[in-house]
């Protein structure tokens, strides 16, 4: 069941296959099921695994943080350790071929098995010999000789020693497995002398042997029970001889290591514990390692020797101890080894020899381990450590010898022991706060040997240093104590003394004290003595180190040391260049004290030093304290002035300076300097000498005059590297103290003072300058940066040399020195000879000073303007065209755009910038490439700042575009610049100058149809409000462009919409405004307004604002024809399209405007315009009277005799509708009313005849029944004319009624009875009674109206005509209320909407003006540049411990070794007669009590 559930866990088949019952599984397999399977798979690996646990157990695999071993996983770790105890690992291929856990578990389980295979055979071979013996024990066998017995003890033996009867013999075994001791032993007996040649351990040679079969040889049974370990402690006792032997020989010990021989003995040493071997290894290692000293230390610790001497020093034996000291002083002897032999126990294990032994001899070696391993230590480690080496001296320093005397040898030791520790930097602090001073003392009184004295005055002197022993020193009453050995001593030990009390007196807690005791005084006699140059010389140095201290200075003023010192200047026999050297540095301290300074003045030392100046070659080691002296003098401010003025003081500072190079003299003979160069402590000394005179301004005329070499001469020969070539080493040192430095200091300073300008640029300081401008050091070009700023203020520094200097310069994060130089760039761009090589250079300059104004520095608004003005400037002169086309390659303008833009924050910097675009677009065969790099796109972008200048120069640059728009509408429109131009109009900042140049832009681009469709027609353009804003400026040319806008603008379907949604017509109207408007702006506004008017949505805004121009623009005779006909053909669309126009048209008096209009016209198309708009007019009824009144029929009847039919037949609705108004009947007879129906129906008018007859008959009718006025109506010539036309029209049975009761109205006014008759009326009646039955009606009725004189000749026609009275129905025609016409054949055909008349404004041709700028200079102030004149440079303490000794202690550290021997069995034999020196304490017998650690 288990092999099927662990064969299929995946459920790929079925694991009851085969089975009889099949069960049954619904939904997915338990979770408790598959880890069954799981837990079932890996049971037996696991229990194979804990089946080794016990071994792991045995052999202590496990960590040791394990808590509980039974229970712990086994992991991987423990299976491999397995395997290595058990050495599997060492099969072919073992790890190859078992690479998982499984396979190793089961290859452990395997060799187990193994095993405990090998342990039964074992035991049952062992059960099986028992149970033999045994049966041999109790039979009766034969009873054996005492021949045959030993033969049997023999061959046991022999079977015992060659391992047992399962072994194979030693002759069977290899070579390589043989046991080779006996023959190693023989052979180690000739190593050594002959009388060394045996073991100390076994019977002498000269003895007798004993036989081998002799009566007291144990017996067979005895010999079986011996202890094997012991046969093997033999064995091993016997090969430590061998190797104790073989390190005696030279050539064995030079292969010691190479021959495993080593090995050997550290296996030997580490692993026996029996004495012999022990002592025999430790020998061996002496020979080996203090004694043969054949391999280096650093491969015996790689061989693992440290270990091994740790693990012997714990050793009981005292000689083993001793070897081990002497073998650690060896090792702990070489360098670099002291961190590797403490971490291998060297450190504790010394400090055991120290505590433990009680030989003399090891303990100092010990201590010396000690002491060469602390130069490495830190901490509380070496803190220890000079703690036990400490107690091991104050132990040691109480031993005495066997006559109870203080051993020399020890006292020496400890002395010295004590002076290297002293040299130890981290020790002293140490040892003065263990009390050395006090055990110093101890050894000082007790010292047998001049060495141990001079030691200890030494270690003392050293432990002066340390501040916390300087009052034990002086308490102590140490001074005194080396006061009297000055005295009594030896000569080196005065000199020792001598030095310890001058390195003491350089302390100064102890100079009080050697002052109180009359040391200075005695000192200075001694120099003025002058009876020995050695005396002389200490006493020169002791005055030094007086002079060095503040706080005893004056009392070498007081004490009368200062007429020696001065004296010690005059070299002579008894005063070398040393104690003149010792004098001048003693000099130098006394100068650098202002309390001291007049006295040392006053004593003609100044004087002194200059007369030096011829002398300075030949004396070489005073220079540097000459140097330094005049340096000191120059620190105090009262005594500059003086020292400048002094005769010669400043040829010796020069001199000083030039001392180390290579120069000529005025002559002209070439001076090789000292070999020193210009780099020199000595020339920076001068110099900073020359920097604190120059501190004081009235110095500077000094330092600049005319001498044997000028102050910039000498400037240049400590720059140059050639002073022709004006070369320059760019490996000089260039620190803060350099030479290179410090020049620029003082060219700094001097560049300060405006008068020394002319001098500076005459001495070629600008040259110097740029060559300074080449270090590395950040101060330095600083300083550079500063003075050529303040030279470039007043003069223009235009070399391309320093041009480039100030580009290096320049690319700095350093605040004062990025100023500077922008200021720099600033001033020569304001000179037209700076201008010009800034110009000639601005393919690398311009990029230079764009990185410039990309630097975060805390001044960045400063330096961006100043770059920018420079930048500016440098465009503004004619550039190649291949180093603009190379900027526009190298990505610098687009660097100039982005920095104008973004960059720059203040205001005033983006319009110098913006000033340096234009003048970019100011060349004519690059402005291609600059429109096309997006420069006016920039300072396009600019306007958002709101400033009137940036706005200004936008619009100038657009203004100038817009001249040659036609060859950038891309771009224009890219730049959307008629929204730009709208938004600069509308700006707050905007000003009349700008509308103005805005109103000349917009006209020029709207002249373009692709921008005036893309750009003007935009919505977000606001272009209305643009014109209203631009508007505002009312000249005249302004307003023409304006117009001009407006006309392109509604001339454009696109256009006039967007004017429309503007509500452009109050300001086109506003436009016309006011008085003296001109000509052409009023035409091509009314032009506008025409064609807005083609929308309807407009009309009641026409009518509101622009109606009153219209009417005016009509009724001016001084305005163009054109212009008078777009206002009429404006006001007609209103009129016809807009009812509530034409009152206000009347309002406005729009009939006069006709009427003068009429008079210029010459064609029937405007006279039909005119008869459409007084047609519209005349149908509002409420304002009928007022054209009427306004002479409304007199215009009519003029339209009346134009031919079109058209026209006629709208002149016929208007007289009918100023006929039936009722209004004024006798006005419309008086202008013309019937001369105007007989002139509408005097010619044909085809298919408008009718309409018209019919519209004038009504008209008549309409007269006509007005009775007042029929006498005018009988009056007119043209009424019977006219009646005749009527009554003869067939057409119309109406037109011939109406004509009836108008000749009705007519016979009914007596007066013109008579003549109508006479003129025919009564057979026009007759004739038109026939023509219908209510006409006849009519006809009869007029006839009865005249009397019978006229009624003559009356035939039956007439007399039938008369009889229909008679019959009449309907007299209706005689009210007039009742006549209500038809007049569905009057003129009322739609006007269509017309657009002005065509019109192409004339273009002004404007001319693009390029100009470039330049930024002049604000202000002519010279404002100088100051770095780093806050303070001068301090004077110079020579410290007389840094003079010729470069340390500040005497002596040196150096490590401690020892002398050792060799080791041999003879000597080893005798004992160790060193070691019988004992520590035995004497100390209550001391002459001075020994410190308490």
């Amino acid at each position: 069941m288990a092999d099927m559930l662990t064969d299929n866990l995946d459920g790929s088949e079925p694991w009851h296959n085969g089975a009889p019952y099949v069960p049954t599984t619904i939904g997915h397999v338990p979770k408790c099921t598959q880890k069954a399977r799981e837990f079932l798979k890996g049971f037996p690996a696991e229990e194979r695994a804990a089946a080794l646990r016990p071994f792991m157990i045995r052999y202590r695999l496990f960590p040791d943080n394990c808590k509980d071993v039974h229970t712990a996983p086994i992991t991987i770790k423990e299976l491999k350790g397995l395997v290595r105890v058990w050495k599997l690992h060492n099969q072919k291929g073992f790890w190859s071929d078992h690479t998982t856990r499984e396979q190793i578990v089961l290859a452990l389980y395997e060799r187990m098995q193994y095993n405990y295979r090998q342990v039964r055979e074992k035991r049952r071979r062992a059960d099986e010999d028992r149970k033999r013996r045994e049966a041999l024990k109790h039979q009766d066998g034969p009873q054996l000789t005492e021949e045959e017995k030993a033969a049997a003890r023999m061959k046991a033996l022999a079977s015992r020693r060659e391992g047992g009867p399962r072994r194979r013999s030693l002759e069977e075994e290899p070579k390589k497995d043989q046991d080779q001791t006996p023959l190693l032993m023989y052979m180690s007996r000739g190593f050594g002398e002959p009388e060394d040649r045996c073991n100390p351990r076994s019977p002498s040679p000269t003895k007798k042997k004993k036989k081998f079969f002799s009566d007291e040889r144990p017996s067979f049974e005895e010999s079986e029970d011996e202890d094997e370990d012991m046969q093997q402690v033999r064995i091993k006792r016997k090969c430590s001889t061998a190797l104790l032997n073989m390190s005696l020989n030279k050539k064995m010990s030079s292969q010691f290591v190479e021959q495993g021989g080593m090995a050997a003995l550290l296996d030997l040493a580490s692993t026996c514990k029996d004495e012999e071997i022990i002592t025999n290894c430790a020998a061996a290692l002496n020979n080996l390692i203090p004694y043969g000293d054949y391999y280096p230390p650093w491969k015996l610790c790689d061989l693992g020797v440290v270990p091994v001497i740790v693990k012997l020093v714990k050793s009981d034996d005292a000689r083993v101890r001793h070897f081990m000291a002497l073998c650690l002083c060896r090792l702990s002897q070489e360098h670099q080894l002291e961190d590797r032999l403490a971490g291998q126990g060297a450190l504790g294990a010394a400090t055991r020899l120290v505590a433990v032994s009680d030989s003399v001899r090891t303990k100092e070696i010990a201590a010396k381990v000690l002491i060469n391993l602390a130069c490495s230590m830190e901490g509380h480690q070496a803190d220890t450590t000079v703690k036990n080496v400490l107690k091991c001296v104050a132990v040691l320093v109480t031993h005495r010898d066997k006559n109870n005397n203080p051993d020399a040898e020890t006292q020496q030791f400890c002395a010295e022991a004590i002076l290297v520790m002293a040299c130890l930097p981290q020790a002293r602090p140490v040892l003065a706060k263990q009390g050395v001073v006090a055990l110093l003392k101890v050894m000082f009184l007790a010292s047998q040997r001049p060495a141990t004295t001079n030691a200890c005055a030494s270690a003392l002197c050293n432990m002066g240093q340390a501040h916390s022993c300087r009052k034990e020193i002086l308490n102590l009453g140490l001074v005194k104590i080396m006061a009297r050995l000055m005295k009594t001593g030896e000569e080196a030990t005065q000199r020792i003394c001598t030095l310890c009390l001058t390195a003491l007196a350089a302390q100064a807690d102890l100079r009080p004290s050697l002052l109180k005791e009359g040391a200075l005084r005695t000192i200075a006699e001694v120099v003025y003595a002058r009876k020995d140059a050695d005396l002389v010389k200490q006493g020169a140095g002791a005055l030094l180190a007086f002079a060095f201290d503040p706080s005893t200075r004056e009392d070498v003023v007081h004490e009368g040391c200062l007429g020696a010192l001065v004296a010690l200047l005059d070299k002579d026999d008894k005063v070398d260049e040393e104690t003149q050297a010792n004098s001048l540095m003693a000099l130098c301290n006394l100068i650098a004290d202002a309390a001291t300074c007049p006295q040392v003045l006053e004593a003609g030392v100044l004087l002194k030093l200059v007369g030096y100046t011829s002398q300075l070659t030949e004396l070489p080691s005073l220079v540097d304290y000459l140097a330094v002296a005049v340096l000191n003098v120059s620190t105090h401010k009262d005594v500059r002035t003086y020292v400048a003025r002094t005769p010669g003081c400043l040829d010796l500072i020069i001199e000083l300076a030039l001392l180390g190079v290579a120069r000529k003299d005025p002559s002209g003979e070439l001076i090789e300097g000292d070999g020193s160069g210009a780099d020199s402590d000595r020339t920076k000394s001068a110099l900073k000498t020359l920097l604190n005179l120059s501190l004081d301004s009235e110095t500077h005329e000094a330092l600049l005059e005319r001498r044997r070499r000028s102050l910039l001469d000498a400037l240049a020969l400590l720059v140059y590297e050639d002073r022709k070539a004006r070369t320059f080493d760019s490996s000089r040192p260039c620190g803060k103290d350099s030479t290179l430095h410090l020049i620029s200091l003082l060219l700094h300073i001097l560049t300060t003072n405006k008068t020394n300008h002319d001098q500076l640029m005459s001495g070629d300081a600008s040259k110097l300058l740029v060559c300074l401008a080449k270090t590395s050091n950040d101060e330095t070009r600083t300083a550079v940066a500063g003075s050529l700023y303040n030279m470039t203020q007043l003069n223009p520094v235009a070399e391309e040399n320093a041009i480039e200097a100030l580009v290096r310069l320049s690319k700095s994060s350093e605040n004062e020195r990025v100023l500077w130089c922008a200021w720099c760039f600033a001033n020569l761009s304001t000179y037209p000879k700076g201008r010009a090589m800034l110009g000639k250079l601005s393919a690398s300059l311009v990029p230079a000073l764009l990185g410039m104004m990309r630097s975060g520095v805390a001044d960045a608004e400063k330096v961006q303007y100043h770059c920018a003005v420079a930048v500016c400037n440098t465009l503004s002169v004619f550039l190649k065209k291949q180093h603009v086309l190379d900027m526009v390659a190298s990505g610098t303008v687009q660097d100039v755009i982005v920095i104008t833009v973004l960059r720059a924050n203040d205001v005033r910097t983006k319009q110098v910038l913006a000033q340096a675009l234009f003048n970019l677009l100011a060349r004519v065969d690059t402005r291609r490439e600059m429109i096309e790099c997006d420069v006016p796109m920039a300072l396009v972008r600019l306007t958002r700042v709101e400033d009137p200048i940036l706005n200004l120069l936008a619009t100038n640059m657009l203004k100038n575009l817009s001249c040659e728009a036609d060859k950038n509408v891309e771009k224009l429109l890219e730049m959307r610049v008629v929204r730009v131009l709208v938004s600069q109009c509308l700006s707050s900042s905007g000003g009349v100058q700008i509308k103005r140049k805005c109103a000349a832009t917009l006209a020029n681009l709207a002249a373009v149809p692709e921008i005036l469709d893309k750009g003007f027609c935009d919505r977000q353009s606001n272009i209305v409000s643009g014109v209203r804003s631009i508007a505002v400026a009312r000249d005249a040319e302004t307003l023409e462009y304006v117009a001009t806008i407006c006309y392109y603008l509604s001339a454009m379907k696109k256009g006039r919409d967007e004017l429309v949604a503007q509500e452009a017509v109050p300001v086109l109207a506003s436009l016309c405004s006011g008085e003296d408007v001109p000509a052409k702006v009023r035409q091509l506004v009314v032009a506008a307004l025409t064609h807005i008017s083609n929308d309807s949505t407009t009309h009641e805004s026409l009518t509101e604002f622009a109606l009153p121009l219209i009417i005016e623009t009509m009724a001016g005779a001084v305005h163009a024809h054109d212009t008078r006909m777009n206002a009429m053909t404006l006001l007609c669309n209103l009129v016809v399209h807009h009812e509530p126009s034409r009152g206000a048209a009347v309002a406005l008096e729009a009939l006069p405007a006709l009427k003068a209009f009429v008079r210029s016209c010459s064609v029937d198309e405007h006279f039909a315009v005119v008869a459409k708009i007084l047609r519209d007019l005349t149908w509002d009824e409420e304002h009928v009277p007022l054209l009427i009144e306004q002479g409304a029929m007199a215009l009519a009847a003029r339209l009346a005799k134009r031919e079109p039919a058209p026209l006629k037949h709208d002149v016929a609705a208007i007289v009918c509708n100023l006929c039936a108004s009722g209004a004024r009947p006798s006005q419309l007879i008086e202008e013309d009313a019937v001369g105007a129906l007989f002139w509408l129906t005097l010619q044909d008018l085809l298919n408008l005849t009718r309409a018209v007859t019919v519209e004038c008959a009504t008209s008549l009718r309409y007269l006509a029944q007005h009775s007042e006025i029929v006498p005018l109506i009988c009056d007119e010539a043209n009424l019977l004319p006219l009646l005749l036309r009527f009554f003869k029209y067939d057409e119309s049975e109406q037109v011939r009624y109406d004509a009836a009761v108008v000749l009705y109205y007519c016979l009914g006014h007596e007066p013109a009875q008579k003549a109508l008759c006479r003129a025919g009326a009564i057979k026009m009646l007759s004739d038109l009674a026939s023509t219908g039955e209510r006409i006849r009606e009519v006809c009869s009725a007029a006839l009865h109206q005249l009397p019978n004189n006229l009624m003559q000749n009356v035939d039956g026609k007439l007399l039938g005509v008369l009889m229909g009275l008679l019959d009449m129905q309907d007299a209706d025609f005689t009210d007039p209320a009742t006549f209500m016409p038809d007049r569905s054949l009057t003129s009322r055909k739609p006007w269509p909407l017309r657009e002005a008349t065509p019109y192409e404004p004339k273009k002004k041709k404007m001319k693009a003006e390029w100009p470039t700028s330049v930024i002049e200079k604000s202000t002519n102030a010279f404002v100088p540049a100051k770095y780093q004149l806050d303070m001068a440079h301090p004077c110079e303490e020579i410290n007389p411990a840094l003079q010729d000794v470069k340390v500040d202690f005497i002596g040196e550290y150096k490590k401690m070794g020892c002398d050792a021997e060799a080791q041999t069995i003879k000597k080893l034999s005798w004992g160790a007669k060193y070691l019988e020196n004992k520590i035995v304490d004497y100390s209550p017998r001391a002459p001075a009590p020994a410190p308490v650690f």
